[in-house]
């Protein structure tokens, strides 16, 4: 997925429980969380090659899985007072990992979920690049969460 399909995806998970518990604070982190495996897109400041090598190694890995969402809801916790802390959490680990989920079987792209302890890549590739249904689906059902709020 790109960039904001990732985003239309993590606000709709946020509707099922962060926005009600934590407010609009809670959603933001949401959406955070699930695009923080596309911060390894920042590879492209070391050239093509390198970002080939690297992207979907760096951010969709297991150090930004274990790390990357309890910064996070520590951050929403403790800067904004959003508790408690571990449903925060476990809400923000599902939207990284819901980011995973459609990477690895969206696209031909492989995903290095266990780097560093194995640079071996799964890609399913159930959807081409470029699909316009997942698409339209989800930013269906976004304007649908936005006018129609739970």
């Amino acid at each position: 997925m790109k960039i904001p399909e990732h985003l239309a995806f993590s606000y709709l998970l946020a509707q099922f429980g962060v926005q009600a518990q934590y407010g609009p604070g809670g959603t933001l982190l949401m959406l955070a969380a699930g695009m923080l495996p596309d911060l390894d897109g920042v590879t492209l400041v070391g050239g093509w090659e390198y970002h080939m090598r690297h992207h979907r190694v760096l951010g969709h890995s297991l150090p930004m899985i274990l790390a990357g969402p309890l910064a996070l809801a520590l951050i929403g916790t403790f800067a904004f007072g959003l508790e408690p802390l571990w449903p925060l959490w476990a809400w923000l680990q599902v939207a990284l990992l819901g980011h995973l989920v459609t990477d690895l079987c969206f696209y031909r792209w492989p995903v290095q979920l266990l780097w560093p302890f194995s640079s071996r890549g799964w890609a399913l590739g159930w959807v081409a690049w470029n699909d316009l249904v997942p698409t339209v689906v989800l930013y269906g059902a976004t304007v649908n969460a936005l006018a129609w709020p739970p």
